[in-house]
């Protein structure tokens, strides 16, 4: 076999391989385009349930700080006390910021 025809069957091998790698890329290119998609949707449902899960919580401020103090029990006595509510309150979790 000649020099030419050795770099021929070379060339051509070559041109092989990088037609292999082409076709793997495109497919990673693809993949990686459905996981950006996905994890933008992700990225839209996580925002949409923190804010529906805030929409029944209210802020309360400037409530001096207590050792060992019960959070729920201190905006119950606040909203009974100060604010005169008298219905039965139910207050699932109270928390400081």
């Amino acid at each position: 076999m000649s020099t030419n025809e050795s770099n021929m069957v070379d060339f051509g091998r070559k041109i092989g391989i990088v037609l292999q790698i082409s076709y793997r890329v495109s497919g990673i290119e693809k993949s990686l385009e459905y996981q950006n998609s996905r994890i933008t949707l992700l990225m839209y449902k996580s925002v949409d349930a923190e804010a529906s899960s805030r929409i029944n919580n209210f802020i309360f401020y400037g409530f001096p700080e207590r050792t060992n103090e019960d959070c729920c029990d201190t905006i119950k006595s606040f909203l009974r006390d100060t604010m005169r509510l008298h219905e039965y309150i139910v207050i699932d979790r109270a928390h400081r910021l």
